[in-house]
């Protein structure tokens, strides 16, 4: 005798969600992007991703090692 597993309905999202996500990672790598149109994305994520960014690089900016980077170009700057 054969055991037959029945999906259940958990089973069946399980698998939609993850032919979704090889979906979407398959468009972020080909596109390098998770959209392929910037319109589509509305304006309140539009000002969440900005407020991300201003974050990102302002934490970058303060950080020891891109003050050293400035530090070592302004140095071979004034070397040439």
């Amino acid at each position: 005798m054969t055991d037959l597993i029945q999906e259940t309905p958990f089973d069946i999202i399980l698998k939609n969600k993850r032919f979704e996500l090889e979906e979407s990672y398959k468009l972020k790598t080909k596109n390098k992007k998770m959209t392929s149109n910037v319109n589509e994305i509305n304006f309140m994520d539009k000002q969440l991703f900005n407020k991300i960014n201003a974050a990102i690089d302002k934490k970058n900016k303060d950080s020891k090692s891109y003050k050293k980077k400035c530090e070592d170009d302004m140095y071979n700057a004034l070397q040439i």
